[in-house]
């Protein structure tokens, strides 16, 4: 009869066992072929075999109640599922816990596009670790009297804002950009409004404010930029 040393996951049931030898008192499971395919034996004709090798088997819990063989990574492609695959996940303390690190994440909207006829604030927002964000602010429908201006808010410590647009009368799409450099931001970028070369804060709000009472129909949305 095969054990398993304490601690350690035993093999999956119903999969072959052969031998089992004892190594300095700990007893290990010794699989079949076809449960050790990266543990080869070398022969001179450039063939392989690794029947009857002890392994040493590297398991992962599967974030349940069972545990997944560590694989090779074999990813043909990204935005794989990474199933099986062992993977060392950045993570940085915000003073109190843990956060997972960020890609370069796809533009989301902050303020749904929607009729408004006063000053109107976005959810507070959270930047994990993005040195940058560029916004597009999206006017649809106007009154024709009444302007609109768009403030973003520092709400990390001591609130204050990081940038301002022109009042807006008319319906138009506007870009704005804020990152930190020692260069000239933006370039001559055609579409870029205004840029402000700052670090972008941890905790952040946009406000639209409204000159008057007429009806706006806008939407703002904010990429990360790492």
């Amino acid at each position: 009869m095969s054990r398993s040393a304490p601690g350690l996951p035993r093999a999956a049931a119903g999969l072959p066992v052969v031998n089992t030898p004892a190594l300095n008192g700990l007893v290990l499971d010794v699989q079949s072929n076809d449960m050790n395919p990266g543990i080869q034996a070398r022969t001179d004709g450039g063939q392989s075999s690794n029947q009857g090798l002890a392994a040493a088997g590297l398991y992962l819990r599967n974030g349940v109640a069972d545990w997944r063989s560590w694989q090779a990574a074999q990813l043909a492609a990204d935005a794989a599922n990474g199933q099986e695959v062992a993977t060392a996940l950045g993570i940085a303390f915000n003073g109190t816990s843990f956060d997972r690190l960020r890609n370069q994440l796809p533009p989301v909207e902050i303020i749904a596009s929607a009729s408004r006829s006063a000053t109107n604030s976005s959810a507070q927002q959270t930047n994990f670790n993005a040195r940058g964000i560029l916004l597009e602010w999206d006017i649809t429908v106007v009154p024709g009297v009444d302007t609109v201006t768009l403030q973003l808010e520092n709400r990390g410590g001591v609130s204050y804002i990081m940038l301002q647009s022109a009042a807006e009368v008319g319906v138009i799409t506007r870009h704005y950009l804020i990152y930190p450099t020692t260069g000239t931001i933006g370039g001559s970028a055609p579409d870029l409004d205004i840029s402000v070369n700052s670090p972008m804060a941890r905790f952040f709000r946009a406000t639209i404010v409204h000159s008057g009472a007429g009806a706006f129909e806008y939407s703002l949305s904010v990429q990360p930029v790492l």
